[in-house]
């Protein structure tokens, strides 16, 4: 029988947590899992890169904390056995909630920022108030993901998370399609100086409760 994932996130409104986990589901094997993607708002660029056979389910709310009655009904009504998370503040309302889920569900959360850098330019009150949350609730969890070994002694430290909930996991490299790409026509000129600039013309992050 498969074992029924519940994946959630915020949006796939085009951020790098959005993307590592499109390649997740892009790689799952659907003979093992049935897998739900639960987007608070169905948008963003990343939705035409998930598979025609996951269903995704719509919360249509604005902000985290307005879908909060909605993710607990539709959560309930699929029943995981394993709910996956991406980006703080979502984690945090799905740990705070989980007493409210049918059948027990482990929660495996992905911890997307290091929290030396997330908490460094935070007033001294509010960064103590955030570390205090995050590590009672992330004690909650089953199993929390560390993109290296520097986020995962970050994490154990100033979250206070026990070693063994702890699993280090480098973000999914699609390599068939870089080395696809890497075969296209060359768009930068040889006789040249050729810049290039990574990044997104957003606000700065923070962790603001949405």
């Amino acid at each position: 029988m498969k074992k029924k994932v519940a994946i959630v996130v915020p949006s796939l409104r085009g951020g790098g947590a959005e993307r590592v986990i499109v390649n997740i589901i892009r790689h799952l094997d659907l003979d093992k899992f049935d897998i739900r993607l639960f987007l608070i708002k169905k948008e963003g660029p990343y939705l035409k890169s998930v598979p025609k056979n996951i269903t995704i389910i719509d919360l249509d709310s604005e902000r985290v904390r307005y879908s909060v009655i909605k993710l607990i009904k539709k959560l309930n009504e699929f029943r995981p056995e394993v709910i996956l998370s991406t980006l703080g503040y979502l984690n945090l309302v799905l740990l705070a909630i989980r007493g409210f889920l049918k059948g027990k569900p482990k929660i495996v959360i992905r911890h997307a920022i290091s929290p030396t850098k997330s908490l460094e330019n935070l007033p001294f009150l509010r960064r103590n108030l955030y570390k205090k949350i995050y590590s009672y609730y992330y004690s909650r969890s089953d199993v929390v993901i560390a993109q290296c070994q520097e986020m995962l002694e970050e994490i154990s430290e100033i979250y206070n998370v026990e070693r063994s909930k702890l699993r280090k996991i480098y973000n999914p490299l699609v390599i068939r399609e870089i080395q696809e790409k890497s075969k296209l026509e060359n768009p930068f000129q040889d006789n040249k100086i050729n810049l290039i600039s990574a990044g997104r013309l957003t606000p700065k992050r923070d962790l603001t409760f949405c």
